[in-house]
């Protein structure tokens, strides 16, 4: 579980791709990038599925859990998911996210798969700062 958290503005969508392109050199399995549209399309290598969550209306943390399954029960060879402005797509408070990131890290360990989410935030929630990346 990895976060990259900063202001808006600061390059926090790029440092997720760019994390995903170099990911994709040593990517045996499937990449996943979740984003609320598709105009990442072109900037995203071919080798990284890009995935339109506002076609599937995903508002709630249940419901990304159950998405997220969905997926992993049709590719069981996903080995790493991107997510952009994640938690302003669920509305999760600072107060909900550890909860949020420890369903997510149970979900890692089951499926074997990786998360790293973009978050904007002015300052770091004292309970997420372990799974900051610089």
């Amino acid at each position: 579980m990895k976060l990259i958290f900063g202001q808006k503005g600061s390059g926090k969508t790029e440092k997720l791709v760019n994390q995903a392109h170099a990911h994709c050199a040593v990517c045996k399995g499937v990449l996943v990038y979740l984003d609320q549209s598709n105009h990442r399309m072109h900037v995203l290598d071919r080798k990284i599925r890009l995935v339109d969550m506002s076609e599937y209306r995903v508002k709630t943390v249940e419901q990304f859990y159950a998405f997220v399954k969905g997926m992993l029960a049709l590719n069981f060879d996903i080995e790493h998911v991107y997510c952009d402005e994640l938690f302003a797509v669920l509305s999760i408070s600072h107060e909900e996210s550890e909860n949020f990131i420890e369903g997510l890290i149970k979900l890692e360990k089951v499926y074997n798969i990786e998360f790293t989410i973009a978050v904007t935030a002015d300052t770091i929630p004292e309970n997420l700062e372990k799974y900051q990346i610089a």
